[in-house]
């Protein structure tokens, strides 16, 4: 995965107490400079592919690949605070599923809620966020570049940018089965009617139709998704 090589490293110090608010639809997110040109500026970034912004507060998904059909929370904080004078549009929330694939070729399952910018060029992950409330730690050196340690102490390697700026590939969780350990784990569930989803199976959709989104061969992507979280849900786990 080639990684563009134009933007500045982000160095701005972001607290526990304002990634709990911004989760909390307290304050207003905010992206370091790095991150806002990644959602302002043309670059050549990969679909896939999410910059790991340590001076912001929150996550931005580009596309709804990943995101979980009954999750949709509609944004009162204003969107996305870069600088002083300027707020980037996000309107909307969704829970989101992804894996991150490092350089290493390790992945990591997360879900978290995201704010939708379909206008970002690229998907953005919050650092703060990994570490405050996921007990994620980074460590960044000349031999190793950035790398990132879970809860459980595994590591996964990011790909690292000419200029010092770390990146993961990512792809959405389809995996009934990890969909479910997640699920079971995060502080919120999705809202749908689960027997009436799963009776209408491909077809079924607790999303507006402008929020399906397409993958790169055009095809939509929602009704994979929807039938691995249904089957998440309502299907016990094997013991």
């Amino acid at each position: 995965m080639q990684m563009p090589e134009h933007m500045l490293a982000p160095m701005q110090a972001v607290t526990r107490q304002e990634v709990q608010e911004v989760a909390r639809g307290e304050r207003q997110p905010r992206l370091s400079d790095s991150g806002a040109q990644a959602a302002m500026q043309g670059a050549d970034i990969p679909e896939s592919a999410e910059l790991s912004d340590n001076g912001a507060t929150a996550g931005v998904q580009r596309t709804l690949q990943g995101a979980i059909p009954g999750t949709r929370r509609v944004d009162t904080t204003g969107g996305f605070k870069i600088g002083n004078n300027t707020t980037l549009p996000a309107n909307c929330t969704y829970l989101c599923a992804f894996w991150r694939i490092g350089a290493d070729g390790h992945r990591r399952a997360k879900i978290e809620r995201r704010y939708h910018m379909p206008t970002a060029l690229c998907t953005i992950g919050s650092e703060p966020q990994d570490v405050y409330m996921h007990n994620e730690r980074y460590t960044f050196d000349s031999e190793n570049g950035r790398v990132n340690f879970g809860a459980d102490g595994t590591a996964v390697k990011l790909f690292m940018s000419p200029n010092g700026l770390g990146w993961y590939k990512t792809e959405p969780i389809t995996e009934p089965e990890v969909l479910r350990v997640l699920l079971q784990n995060a502080s919120e569930q999705p809202v749908m009617n689960v027997p009436q989803a799963m009776a209408r199976g491909s077809d079924a959709t607790h999303q507006p139709d402008e929020d399906k989104t397409r993958g790169t061969n055009g095809q939509s992507t929602v009704s994979t998704l929807q039938r691995a979280a249904y089957g998440a849900i309502a299907t016990p786990s094997r013991q």
